[in-house]
């Protein structure tokens, strides 16, 4: 089986495609576990890490989605048959909000172009896009399910649930076998020189005995997951029959809801047990983060998806595997 992983010059693309290599075998259309013998990453400059290129298995093309031809050359001259789709553009870098027309270049036409490329191989290749929660409404207080309404507040949610749509209508003429994995807010992956960043900038370096500093009101509530399950999840979400995903291409990621103390708490139970201290939970209040996060879903019925035997982490699992990525990160 061949891979395309898109968007592995950031850390979820370089994660993905690390825990694809690990795992050695995906189930391919007509679902039967066939062995991973190369995995491309579709690179502008190059993948998050050059450790991944120790792999035989591993190669990297340079391109971009947005360039209908490096997608088609990429697709069908690597006869791929599974895409993992992450490249897009964000709200929260970059001129996020403001780069309209650059948006609507990379999320949409850059997504079509990668269906166009695998309808031209007349194999019905397997797709996995990464959608998002902020395809909701805002502000809402009920829990979002497959069946919400989707009413997003900004470009980027709007560019997510436009290329949900297309995908469906795509496997539903039959060009792909796609599936859209709405995920929570990653708030937990594996550290790196690069980033030592946890709960999206909610706490740093939790375990250096420092005050853990906040922008938020600690009973800010916040509905996210960590990495090692969201990543493990796309591999499950990729492997589900088609027959049994039935017309819903897409599928809510479980995730965790609880405050920011409830993470602080946490902290200093994980850090007690294994041996590292915690600083003080200290408020540096932002006004403009904590209006942002205030409209993001503070809960999600996740029931289809544990249904398909995807994976449930919980606070404490979550903090430990962070802790234990981070000491080994200061050991290197």
């Amino acid at each position: 089986m061949n891979v395309l992983v898109t968007g592995a010059d950031d850390i979820w693309g370089y994660l993905t495609a690390e825990f694809i290599l690990r795992r050695g075998a995906l189930k391919n259309t007509n679902d039967v576990r066939c062995p991973v013998e190369r995995v491309i990453l579709l690179c502008h400059k190059g993948p998050y890490l050059a450790d991944l290129l120790q792999d035989p298995r591993c190669e990297v093309v340079l391109g971009s989605i947005t360039e209908a031809a490096d997608t088609e050359a990429v697709i069908l001259d690597n006869m791929i048959d599974s895409v993992f789709h992450f490249e897009t553009l964000v709200s929260d870098r970059g001129d996020g909000e403001n780069a309209f027309d650059e948006m609507l270049k990379v999320n949409i036409q850059g997504s079509l172009n990668l269906m166009n490329a695998c309808k031209k191989t007349g194999r019905v290749p397997k797709m996995v896009f990464c959608a998002s929660s902020s395809v909701f409404r805002e502000h809402s207080a009920e829990p979002v399910s497959e069946k919400s309404r989707r009413f997003p507040a900004t470009t980027y949610g709007t560019t997510k649930a436009c290329v949900e749509l297309l995908l469906s209508d795509f496997t539903r003429r039959g060009y792909l076998d796609g599936r859209s994995s709405l995920l929570p807010m990653c708030v937990s992956w594996k550290p790196t020189e690069q980033n030592t960043d946890f709960m999206n900038h909610v706490f740093q370096a939790p375990f250096d005995g420092n005050d853990v500093v906040t922008p938020l009101h600690p009973e800010t509530r916040l509905y996210f997951n960590g990495y090692y399950s969201d990543i493990l999840n796309l591999m499950e979400t990729h492997d589900i029959s088609s027959a049994e995903l039935g017309e819903e291409r897409s599928l809510i990621q479980p995730g965790i809801s609880c405050t920011v103390q409830e993470m602080y708490d946490m902290f200093v139970k994980v850090g007690a047990r294994e041996g590292c201290s915690v600083g003080q939970l200290t408020e540096n209040w932002n006004a403009d983060m904590q209006r942002e996060l205030d409209g993001f879903c503070k809960y999600a019925d996740y029931t289809r998806a544990v249904r398909f035997g995807l994976t449930q982490e919980t606070l404490e699992q979550v903090v430990t595997r962070y802790l234990h990525d981070y000491l080994a990160l200061r050991r290197c």
